[in-house]
């Protein structure tokens, strides 16, 4: 039962980010720059680990990354 238990919340927790990333993801086709995106995570109260992934997935070289930490 705990294992099930796990599971749904790690499939939640996913499903979280998943939808967090297609969110700001959107924007970045829109054309905004990827800095405004994470400024505008942060200001949604998002995680800097998801944030983190995000810039992953997007394509944010890690000196950029690290230049837009708080």
């Amino acid at each position: 039962m705990d294992d099930e238990y796990h599971g749904r919340v790690a499939m939640s927790a996913s499903s979280k980010l998943k939808s967090t990333i297609a969110k700001f993801s959107r924007m970045l086709k829109l054309g905004v720059p990827a800095p405004a995106v994470v400024q505008k995570m942060r200001a949604e109260g998002c995680d800097e680990a998801d944030i983190e992934v995000f810039q992953e997935l997007a394509g944010v070289p890690a000196a950029q990354r690290r230049a837009s930490a708080p």
